[in-house]
């Protein structure tokens, strides 16, 4: 399933960002080429000061289908109130998570 033709999601991924710039691109493309391609990307950024932003406002441009993006933090939550509030978008009955960390070929079925 392309990750881009978006129906109802199986497997979602949530993604929480914090001045992740520098990796945050080659993260969005190992997304797109997990084994297992999410149907959908939920990502929040929790006030990022360098161009995180930017890269994510980006990638939803060039991705509305794909990538759901929620209202930036106001003020820094960290990681545990980040990832709370991304799951309570979640509607698929799978759901990953993950930081600007990640590697290729994590997802599997």
């Amino acid at each position: 399933m392309n990750p881009l033709e978006v129906g109802s999601p199986t497997l979602e991924v949530v993604l929480a960002t914090y001045n992740g710039a520098d990796c945050l691109e080659q993260q969005l493309q190992s997304l797109l080429q997990q084994w297992k391609q999410p149907d959908r990307l939920i990502v929040q950024d929790d006030g990022s000061t360098d161009g995180t932003a930017a890269i994510l406002l980006d990638w939803s441009e060039r991705h509305p289908n794909w990538i759901r993006q929620l209202p930036p933090s106001a003020q820094r939550r960290g990681p545990k109130t980040m990832f709370s509030t991304l799951l309570s978008a979640t509607t698929a009955p799978y759901v990953a998570l993950s930081d600007q960390g990640w590697g290729k070929r994590l997802l599997r079925c």
